[in-house]
């Protein structure tokens, strides 16, 4: 970073600054909350010479950036009305002169313009939130000089500031705060004051003078003055010194960024979105506002960084104009996995899904690929993208490099021009990575540890069962040993060895011991013995996932465990070749 402390200014010159549009606030910044109490207490604490903290400022100028032309500034906030206008003007910024931008100060810098030459309405008691007068009337602040505050129960203020309508009660004393700044020295105060009959010595006369003082002369605007113009590691900055209260996350930001100039309510389009994607077949599945973003980056085909630069105003244009195509992929790539096994538990890296999004939105199959004539049409390629989804999920290839990832994903896609999903071209493509498709045997030896219940073991149990009706059919893991019976067959074991081995959770409820069954047959199976179930079931070992020479017998079970990882890890070492 590149910044500095800079000589302060008077409030007074802060003022001038802002009228001429010299301070300006970034996107970033939050809308306007301080109450008017709080604005009250802001200068009471001025006049009793408190400090009110520095400032940082930084400086826009015409840079590579293009920060004038590319990101949107607004106007400090100068008439404040509760629930009707919160929202700062904006101010085009195109070939303008270098102007400074608020990092760090927004809500006091507003609050001491708004008490000098804005006004604040908020809403008088036991009335309805109509936008009128009578409801909310415009008020002004105003001091009283006829002396401190007397009453103290709701407030510690030494100074009575109070913000008052043009219809209350105001008498000789009552002074609009604003007014200050018309004096252009002190001799021309002190002849308003004598013309009031406030004498020198007096409280009137004192803090007229102390106010004068405190607005127009002394130097109380520290500021930091930043001149980095790279805006990512300016929004960094700002993270960092506005970390008070509710954290603020870098796609806080960026939202609000990408969205303040769509003509649809964009917050409220996306809130829609989650809930509509949460609600979807009663899942509970959950994206982030996070994984919107970065959907929307990665179907534009924009650099998929979350970096400012990649949020200018050409890219957030095409956002809004391809909103609803956008949404409607996302809704059909989350049904679709749905469709395939997945649920919100069993998928852990979101961004997984934004591949199978970008495929639906290119190829334009939001409206169909669920739909049941489409899908059973084209089970191949749906299992290719369960094949590559799993995959994905079980070798953590959405891991600690995300964005590269999901841009060479993009690349492939992009460049496989039939509608099917290119899974071949893709294990190719990462074959010579670090993290990649293949299955070596110490992995699978890992993977096929997984237990029951857990995610891995879903994302293998649906590679290895992936013509299954998934939508239709609500499926259950289910032990090919029943669990009723593993202390029956290990008590019968002769060798210490073997019923070690069969008591071994990794044998037993591990993924080698399990199979998917509809929930149904599942209850039904209960504790019958595998052999048993198999033959009134007429279940080949084929069926089973196993060797044709394979013993279900109880006394084999230590055979039947090794023959069926064996044969599992043929099997799903031969997804990827």
């Amino acid at each position: 970073m590149s910044g500095r402390f800079e000589l302060p200014i008077s409030i007074k010159e802060a003022i001038i600054r802002i009228d001429k549009r010299e301070y300006l606030l970034p996107a970033i910044q939050r809308e306007f909350v301080w109450s008017h109490t709080q604005i009250e207490k802001l200068f009471d604490s001025i006049l009793h010479g408190y400090p009110i903290n520095s400032f940082m400022f930084w400086k826009i100028k015409d840079s590579s950036f293009d920060l004038k032309d590319n990101y949107h500034f607004y106007e400090i906030l100068k008439e404040y009305r509760a629930r009707y206008k919160i929202e700062n003007p904006p101010h085009n910024t195109k070939g303008m002169n270098d102007f400074l931008a608020i990092i760090d100060g927004q809500q006091r810098l507003t609050s001491i313009y708004i008490g000098l030459k804005g006004t604040y309405a908020y809403k008088m008691p036991r009335k309805h939130w109509i936008d009128n007068e009578e409801n909310l009337p415009t008020r002004t602040l105003y001091l009283n000089l006829k002396g401190k505050l007397t009453s103290q129960k709701d407030t510690d203020n030494i100074y009575d500031f109070r913000f008052l309508t043009p219809n209350d009660t105001k008498d000789e004393y009552s002074f609009e705060v604003g007014k200050i700044l018309s004096f252009e020295n002190q001799g021309e105060l002190c002849r308003y004051a004598l013309n009031n009959n406030w004498q020198p010595g007096s409280f009137a006369w004192d803090t007229l003078n102390l106010l004068y003082e405190k607005i127009n002369t002394e130097k109380l605007i520290n500021y930091y003055l930043e001149e980095e113009q790279d805006p990512n590691l300016v929004l960094n900055v700002f993270i960092r010194t506005n970390s008070g209260g509710k954290p603020l996350s870098f796609s806080d930001l960026l939202m609000s960024m990408s969205t303040a100039t769509w003509k649809i309510n964009a917050k409220e389009e996306i809130t829609k979105l989650k809930k509509e994607v949460f609600d979807l077949h009663h899942m509970g599945f959950e994206i982030s506002q996070d994984f919107i973003l970065k959907t929307c980056l990665v179907l534009c085909d924009f650099d998929v960084r979350f970096q400012l630069t990649n949020f200018k105003r050409a890219n957030i244009a095409e956002f809004e104009k391809n909103w609803i195509d956008i949404k409607k992929s996302i809704i059909s790539g989350i049904e679709l996995i749905y469709h395939l096994g997945h649920n919100n538990y069993t998928i852990q890296a979101k961004n997984a899904l934004i591949p199978i999004i970008y495929y639906i939105y290119k190829n334009k199959l939001a409206d169909k690929i669920c739909k049941n004539d489409y899908f059973n049409r084209n089970i191949e390629n749906n299992i290719n993208i369960q094949k590559w989804l799993n995959i994905s999920l079980l070798k953590g290839i959405f891991g600690g490099h995300s964005d590269s990832t999901l841009t060479k994903l993009r690349n492939i896609l992009k460049g496989n021009s039939e509608i099917n999903f290119p899974f071949i071209a893709i294990v190719d493509a990462f074959k010579r990575d670090n993290i990649n498709y293949n299955f070596d045997d110490e992995f699978l030896e890992e993977l096929l540890n997984a237990q029951k219940d857990t995610k891995e073991a879903n994302c293998i149990l649906t590679l290895l069962y992936p013509h299954m009706d998934y939508y239709h059919q609500n499926y259950h893991a289910d032990h090919l040993h029943p669990k009723s019976r593993i202390k029956i067959i290990a008590n019968e074991m002769t060798n210490e060895n073997d019923k070690n081995f069969v008591e071994d959770v990794n044998n037993w409820n591990s993924v080698i011991n399990l199979q998917l069954l509809e929930g149904d047959a599942n209850s039904s199976k209960n504790d019958t013995p595998l052999k048993e179930w198999a033959k009134n079931r007429n279940k080949t070992n084929m069926d089973l996932l196993l060797p044709s020479t394979t013993s279900l017998e109880e006394r084999d079970f230590v055979e039947f465990i090794k023959n069926r990882k064996k044969f599992l890890k043929q099997k799903l070492q031969a997804l990827v070749k």
